[in-house]
């Protein structure tokens, strides 16, 4: 199962604080089945500038710590984005 989620890497205020608390949710995840997760931080123009480099940045090390402990989640970067018309 996939799942989307804009908080699971330790890149914002609003989302976690430390890679601890998104090895905690991907246990979660994965006691749900859930074995891929994107991660999709919001990027707000102006106000929430975050760049590709810093998301793989933190993904790459959140799936080295799923690895340690042997945790059954792969996480994949992405990005939310708001589209104006």
């Amino acid at each position: 199962m996939l799942d989307i989620n804009p908080y699971i890497l330790p890149i914002n205020r609003e989302s976690v604080t430390n890679i601890s608390s998104s090895i905690a949710i991907a246990k979660q995840a994965e006691k749900a089945n859930v074995r891929k997760i994107i991660a999709a931080p919001r990027y707000i123009q102006g106000k929430q500038e975050i760049n590709k480099d810093t998301i793989i940045n933190l993904v790459e090390k959140v799936n080295q710590q799923l690895m340690e402990e042997n945790i059954d989640v792969e996480i994949i970067p992405g990005q939310t984005i708001r589209i104006y018309g």
